[in-house]
């Protein structure tokens, strides 16, 4: 029997069936059908599940905890890398030439931010603020745990809580995953990119402090 997946792109749910089991099935095949099912490039994709980055292409979903019916967040970067469009973006326009036949272009005058562009901005920073704001406390905490040579992640039987470890790591998890989800679902129109390259890189600033934790908890999992 086919396992069906959920995928969260930009907060709509597509749920997808998987040809093979999922110990059978990869990062990679998955990216694949992803693509395929959302109309973006799998080169563009970044998958997230559990609040942590999928990254390794030839690990199964199996090995990720992926189960029937999970629900993975889809993000997707800029298309200007590998399998974007090589179509000529129409929100930009080709610059005038001079008059008299001369060949030179005069330069386009120099791009300022509108008063809208400067409102999403300034949403994207509040979004990133009103998440981190309360995931603080929880950050230092965990690098204080983590940094402790002594310190294990004990394996959680039936019916028994996970250790503080675990626990500050599923909430930021979870915290960096929605601030993300908001963060990516931010429209931004043709033409605006300042607001587009804030949207990045807020986006990247997430990712990266969720790579840390997701490395770090690897690090004191590995312990002996």
């Amino acid at each position: 029997m086919a396992t069906s997946l959920t995928l969260l792109f930009h907060r709509e749910p597509h749920v997808i069936s998987l040809p093979a089991p999922l110990h059978q099935t990869t990062l990679a095949q998955l990216l694949t059908i992803a693509g395929a099912t959302l109309g973006v490039p799998q080169q563009r994709l970044r998958l997230i599940y559990s609040g942590f980055a999928m990254k390794d292409l030839a690990a199964t979903l199996d090995q990720y905890g992926v189960h029937e019916n999970s629900k993975i967040l889809v993000l997707s970067s800029p298309g200007n890398g590998a399998g974007a469009s090589s179509s000529p973006d129409p929100s930009i326009a080709p610059a005038p030439v001079r008059p008299n036949g001369a060949s030179s272009p005069v330069p386009p005058p120099q791009s300022t931010s509108s008063a809208a562009e400067t409102a999403i901005i300034d949403h994207v920073s509040s979004l990133v603020s009103a998440a981190l704001t309360p995931l603080n406390p929880m950050l230092y905490r965990f690098t204080q745990l983590a940094s402790d040579p002594s310190m294990r992640v004990i394996p959680v039987k039936p019916g028994q809580s996970p250790d503080e470890i675990t626990k500050l790591k599923l909430s930021i998890g979870e915290g960096l995953m929605q601030a993300l989800l908001k963060v990516d679902s931010v429209t931004v129109a043709p033409g605006q990119d300042m607001a587009r390259q804030k949207r990045k890189e807020s986006v990247n600033t997430l990712q990266g402090i969720m790579d840390e934790v997701d490395a770090k908890y690897r690090e004191v999992k590995a312990r002996l």
